[in-house]
């Protein structure tokens, strides 16, 4: 509200603020540019690592393959714009839950 566009603030940074009537939000439920935030991001969706034991190790306990491996999900973002918001969401994101980041590991074993 303190920087807000009014006659005594012309110079505001934000848009002027208004009441609207019950069905309408007044000049605050309309489309502003003034919102608009770039939207270039860079995610690493999904990257694992492993390693496969070598059989020789292996066959001495009767193993054929052994291999271990960690695994992750929405690793990072790179982007531009305000913490917490998500660029994959829906542009009208109410409601909407976010991505969330999935570590996980495993041992994958052929007898």
């Amino acid at each position: 509200m303190e920087n807000a566009y009014s006659l005594d603030n012309p110079n505001g940074t934000f848009p002027r603020l208004t009441l609207g009537t019950a069905g309408h939000g007044g000049d605050n439920g309309l489309s502003s540019s003034f919102w608009w935030k770039d939207g270039k991001y860079v995610r690493l969706k999904t990257a694992q690592i492993g390693y496969t034991l070598p059989q020789n190790f292996t066959k001495k306990f009767g193993v054929q393959s052994l291999r271990l491996f960690v695994e992750g999900n929405n690793l990072f973002t790179l982007d531009g714009l305000p913490e917490g918001i998500d660029p994959e969401s829906p542009g009208v994101n109410n409601g909407y839950y976010p991505q969330q980041r999935n570590i996980l590991g495993g041992i994958s074993i052929t007898l």
